[in-house]
């Protein structure tokens, strides 16, 4: 919630336990001018020439009556409902944005490509939409995305393919500064540290390439913006583990890049390096910033 990022459900939540509990509604006005003492002296020791043009400026707008909010209670001049009108900050709307097959329940085969030019398919290196294997069953539905390969061209001795890939490309809703999260589940069947990744690259520019966007990550025509999360799952298949990446994207953002991969096992044999990696119910939302 400080964050900014509470949906209106879990906001609706908080304020009706702030409205019948004094205990935490003294937690509650603590944490809110800790966040503005912090945000302060962050914004005091910043060099504005450091800060990116698209840096979001709402969340520090909205916080800056808690401190008047919280001085009145402690003066005994505000009543509760006083207290939440000032401390409650404008909540950002949240749009689920639409993902091509993003459970895998379509049971359509994946085509073996690099990054899809144009949104609405998944593509990646050799993978299989499956239903149950052996310990591990769908997180929803019947199906779920197993990995296969690390290279389109195969796996081999000696390969430098680390992770095999599977991409999506979303057109990017809304005009301003916007937060995108990208949320997927993972789970496997090995007794060895089995890795993955969530990554989004951003770009400008809707027509060009989604493949020399993706391959600009890390050069030093870098994109609009770009991050990347990994996630080590436990070694219990009959759970899922959740991944989630948070991507601050700007106004000018027109198109993203998502690409979700699962890392070879440290193992000496091909055959072995994927033995059974998944990833299941895939989404993305997009919070766009609200000016107070």
């Amino acid at each position: 919630y400080i964050d900014g990022l509470a949906t209106p459900e879990e906001a609706s939540a908080l304020e009706a336990r702030l409205l019948e509990d004094p205990d935490l509604r003294a937690v509650y006005l603590d944490c809110m001018n800790l966040d503005v003492a912090l945000a302060a002296h962050a914004d005091a020791r910043t060099d504005p020439g450091d800060v990116p043009a698209f840096a979001p400026t709402a969340r520090s707008a909205w916080m800056r009556p808690l401190v008047a909010a919280a001085a009145g209670l402690m003066m005994g001049g505000l009543a509760v409902g006083a207290v939440w009108a000032y401390a409650a900050p404008k909540l950002p709307p949240v749009k689920e944005v639409p993902l091509a097959d993003a459970g895998f329940e379509a049971g359509s085969p994946i085509p073996n490509a690099s990054v899809p030019q144009q949104p609405g398919q998944w593509s990646g290196d050799p993978c299989a939409v499956v239903e149950a294997q052996g310990r591990v069953h769908p997180r929803e539905g019947r199906h779920m995305l197993k990995f296969l390969a690390a290279s389109t061209t195969g796996d081999f001795a000696g390969s430098k393919n680390m992770a095999a890939d599977l991409w999506q490309v979303i057109a990017q809703p809304g005009s301003g500064a916007r937060t995108v999260r990208i949320r997927a589940w993972f789970n496997a069947d090995t007794d060895k540290q089995a890795r993955f990744h969530i990554a989004a690259v951003a770009g400008d520019d809707a027509s060009a390439s989604t493949k020399d966007l993706w391959e600009q990550r890390y050069s030093e025509s870098a994109p609009l913006a770009f991050a990347r999360t990994m996630i080590v799952v436990d070694h219990d298949p009959a759970t899922w583990e959740a991944g989630e990446l948070t991507l601050q994207v700007p106004p000018q953002a027109r198109v993203l890049v998502i690409s979700i991969a699962a890392y070879r096992l440290p193992v000496e044999a091909v055959q072995e390096w994927f033995p059974a990696q998944f990833v299941d119910d895939v989404s993305v939302s997009v919070t766009e910033e609200v000016l107070p």
